[in-house]
């Protein structure tokens, strides 16, 4: 009982300090197989494992800083940080790579909730308001009819947040919010070369 106990403490002790994550979690895995777990053993599992995933999210934020601060130089990390991705369920694949392509900028991106995703609407709404309200910058992936995208558009643009079009199929609503998105458009060229199309 009490090595099962001792392991578990260095188990969350890793995690804590970030050193030998997989390691830790490969611990209480082992444990968990072996049957004879405790209830209390069960709950002190659970919050290492938990402790174990807080680390690991740190530790991610902290490599994508580096890696910005290794393509843009330290000191010189662009200021718009925070990237919500609107748009059409049918452009989810290219929205997906988009996602990967800014992550991998140093960018925190984040793809809007869209109604295929199973959830209440009313909460879907809530959570892309409050997603555009957080973000420093918006991007936009759209065929010009989905009903949701124009939803999270008015929100964009009642918000005032800068719009940036990625994809976007030409109707009178999209000829708008081009010219609604120009006016974000620096001359400089750092903006144009994050940003192309």
């Amino acid at each position: 009982m009490s090595r099962i106990k001792d392991i578990i403490e260095a188990a969350r002790s890793a995690a804590m300090t970030g050193v030998g994550l997989e390691e830790a979690m490969n611990i209480l895995t082992d444990i968990e197989k072996e049957g004879k777990v405790s209830e209390r053993e069960s709950k002190a599992i659970a919050e290492a494992e938990a402790a174990i995933k807080r680390a690991g999210k740190i530790i991610l934020e902290e490599a994508k800083k580096k890696l910005a601060e290794e393509i843009y130089g330290k000191g010189n990390i662009h200021k718009l940080t925070k990237i919500a991705i609107i748009g059409t369920q049918g452009y989810y694949p290219e929205m997906k790579e988009h996602e990967m392509v800014m992550i991998k900028r140093g960018y925190a991106v984040q793809i809007l909730k869209m109604d295929w995703q199973g959830k209440k609407i009313e909460d879907i709404i809530d959570h892309n308001k409050r997603a555009i309200k957080d973000a420093d910058e918006v991007h936009l992936f759209w065929d010009g009819r989905s009903s949701g995208t124009i939803l999270d558009l008015g929100m964009t643009i009642a918000l005032g947040k800068p719009l940036v079009i990625m994809k976007l199929n030409t109707k009178s609503i999209p000829d708008y919010v081009r010219k609604y998105a120009n006016q974000f458009l620096p001359e400089d060229d750092l903006y144009k070369a994050r940003h192309k199309r």
